[in-house]
């Protein structure tokens, strides 16, 4: 989704007006046309974080920001946290009972840090940088299995 969303802010940085729709097997993301200032915005921020990562691996990994990010989401709607974020995120970078574990899934992440502790209390920040606008402007809809 990630792709998805920088090819997104590229084209509408350019004046197109489009949606943007990746579908999965459980369901699609939908990113709805932005203004070309608003996208270009956003790109000059993801910019700005590539320079910063050229001067030292940044503490975050992409599927730690998003569990992160997506709990933050859910606590909001709720009006409190369910599950603290940092666990949630701590679950998607070791594993847990249903998920796989990023840190063993990217040799990046294996090699730049040692356990979820090396990234914990700055990936609040980078990942809103990272991700924060994606996860604003994404209408994610997940299609969930009826039993018999």
């Amino acid at each position: 989704m990630v792709g998805l969303w920088v090819n997104h802010l590229a084209a509408c940085a350019s004046g197109l007006t489009l949606h943007s729709t990746q579908l999965g097997l459980d369901g699609q993301a939908v990113f709805e046309p932005l203004a070309a200032a608003d996208a270009l915005a956003i790109l000059a921020g993801l910019v700005a974080v590539y320079r910063e990562a050229w001067q030292r691996p940044l503490p975050v990994a992409c599927k730690t920001a998003w569990a992160y990010l997506q709990a933050l989401a859910k606590a909001e709607r709720l009006g409190q946290p369910d599950k603290d974020p940092h666990d949630v995120a701590q679950e998607a970078f070791d594993g847990g009972y249903m998920s796989n574990s990023e840190y063993k899934e990217s040799p990046y992440v294996a090699r730049a840090f040692d356990s979820y502790q090396d990234i914990e209390s700055e990936l609040p920040h980078w990942a809103a940088l990272l991700y924060g606008d994606m996860a604003a402007h994404a209408a994610v809809q997940v299609e969930v299995e009826q039993g018999v």
